[in-house]
């Protein structure tokens, strides 16, 4: 069996360059291309160009041609480019994480691509940090945590509080619609924060992600059954005070989190 062709956008960023490394690791399985309006890395500890000339599009995923023209032949879409930071305002939100997501759906309807892996965020659920019972876990030492701890799953309602948080909230939709009018195959993953020193910090324990468990969540979403047809999975490593679920993520493509925030 041949390698799948496996295009990911938004390689020049942290999470991006995360997972073409490791997808790369696996040629007989994966030949992996990468898209981004650069090509330079920009992660701090990287040296030169994430992905070779012969397997990069300098494209703006804003640009729905020049996307159908990098999507056109692939087998599977790995969709991470996106403005990241909460506080963007309208005008740096729309291009890429309201078109682009666009873009990339109807460009991979149109190519007959096998899934598109979709990246959302912890951001959809981050009103849920204003709810006592959450507060509480957040705040309360190793020791006092409660025996158990009230989770946000994929059922919950969404609870986006900045533009950032909506769009994904937006992409999810999208996500939907397009699985429901086309037939198509798209998993939404609600990654949790992937830093650029990968190590946990205090601030982020409840819903740190290492590089290490968001390659193999995107992993496990790509080697989905073929019936997987649309789901909604946060991508975490484990934590005593986690309060998202990751229970539907291991029932439904088998991700558990090797890595622990303790």
């Amino acid at each position: 069996m041949s390698a799948k062709k496996v295009l990911i956008t938004g390689t020049s960023g942290l999470i991006g360059g995360i997972v073409y490394k490791y997808l790369s690791q696996f040629p007989e399985r994966y030949a992996v291309y990468g898209l981004d309006w650069k090509q330079e890395s920009s992660d701090p500890g990287s040296t030169g160009r994430t992905v070779p000339d012969d397997r990069f599009y300098l494209v703006d995923v804003a640009d729905p041609d020049a996307v159908q023209g990098a999507v056109d032949g692939k087998d599977l879409v790995i969709h991470l480019a996106a403005n990241a930071n909460p506080e963007a305002d309208w005008e740096s939100i729309l291009p890429s994480n309201i078109i682009g997501s666009y873009a990339v759906l109807e460009a991979s309807r149109k190519a007959g691509v096998e899934r598109v892996v979709n990246a959302s965020s912890i951001m959809v659920s981050w009103g849920c940090r204003r709810d006592p019972e959450i507060r509480a876990v957040e705040e309360a030492a190793q020791d006092d945590l409660p025996a158990e701890i009230p989770l946000v799953t994929h059922l919950s309602e969404v609870r986006p509080d900045c533009l950032y948080g909506a769009s994904k909230v937006w992409a999810e939709t999208l996500s939907r619609a397009y699985v429901e009018a086309h037939g198509m195959s798209v998993i939404c993953v609600r990654i949790g924060a992937v830093n650029k020193t990968d190590e946990n910090v205090p601030s982020q324990r409840s819903w740190w992600c290492s590089y290490g468990d968001i390659a193999r969540m995107i992993e496990c979403c790509i080697e989905a059954p073929a019936d997987v047809r649309f789901d909604i999975f946060y991508g975490l490593s484990a934590s005593p005070w986690r309060w998202m679920d990751l229970d539907h993520a291991k029932a439904v493509v088998g991700f558990e989190p090797v890595d622990s925030a303790q």
